[in-house]
């Protein structure tokens, strides 16, 4: 994220992760529970949805 903050310093960077506390991120038996996944992709659609939304009203006046 760095390289590409360097790259483009105007830009807005967002991650977003699906995890629970015993998902072992990064490690050889990472996991990701369905469901927490699909809870993450719904949020991550509604707040695209509600940012695309408020821009487009900035946009307007």
């Amino acid at each position: 994220m760095s390289a590409l903050s360097r790259a483009l310093p105007a830009s807005e960077i967002l991650l977003f992760g699906a995890q629970d506390a015993r998902c072992g991120m990064h490690a050889p038996n990472e996991r990701v529970l369905l469901d927490e996944l699909e809870r993450a992709i719904v949020a991550e659609a509604e707040f695209f949805a509600h940012y695309a939304a408020r821009k487009e009203d900035h946009s307007r006046g």
